[in-house]
């Protein structure tokens, strides 16, 4: 989803529309070990404009993720939805030579760049969507498992779990390993 400065016209560019969720998987680099899998099309409304080389895009996006739970493990999906706001300016303007103090300014951390008269939107959105994702999530309503007061001692009584073949042999070892202390 890429697109040339030089085809934004002075009265600017809209784009809504939608990647496909196999878009999306193939240009995230996605492992057996991560914990959000995009779940869907990524949705975006955008608008460009141009001022010479600088250009500005304000927008919405969305995408629709599946994870599981930090405590439960119960599968869950998270929405992302994201308002855009960003400068792009061409890379060769920012060029620093390496020998000299620069003072940055709070504007100098909203740009980001762009090389050879384009524009990589879809990385640009797949970048900002996972800057979105939250380090742990959790069930929005109360989990499965006992709590900290209350909770029972005997560990044979807690709720059956949701199965994930990732922990299984760990949380084994470990049980074997704390009913012989």
């Amino acid at each position: 989803m890429k697109i040339r400065v030089s085809d934004i016209s002075e009265e600017g560019k809209s784009l809504k529309g939608h990647q496909a969720e196999g878009w999306v998987r193939e240009h995230l680099d996605i492992g057996p070990e991560d914990v959000f899998l995009p779940h869907g099309e990524l949705l975006y409304d955008l608008r460009l404009v141009r001022a010479v080389r600088k250009v500005e895009l304000k927008g919405t996006s969305s995408l629709v993720w599946t994870t599981q739970c930090g405590r439960c493990l119960t599968e869950l999906d998270y929405v992302t939805d994201i308002t855009l706001k960003e400068a792009f300016l061409p890379s060769e303007e920012f060029r620093v030579p390496t020998e000299t103090a620069v003072d940055l300014e709070e504007e100098d951390f909203i740009n980001s760049f762009y090389h050879d008269d384009e524009i990589d939107l879809g990385r640009f959105l797949l970048e900002q969507h996972l800057l979105a994702l939250p380090m742990v999530l959790h069930c929005p309503e109360e989990c499965a498992l006992p709590h900290a007061e209350g909770a029972s001692e005997n560990y044979d009584d807690a709720p059956s779990l949701p199965s994930n073949p990732k922990w299984n042999e760990g949380l084994k070892k470990l049980k074997t390993d704390w009913t012989k202390k």
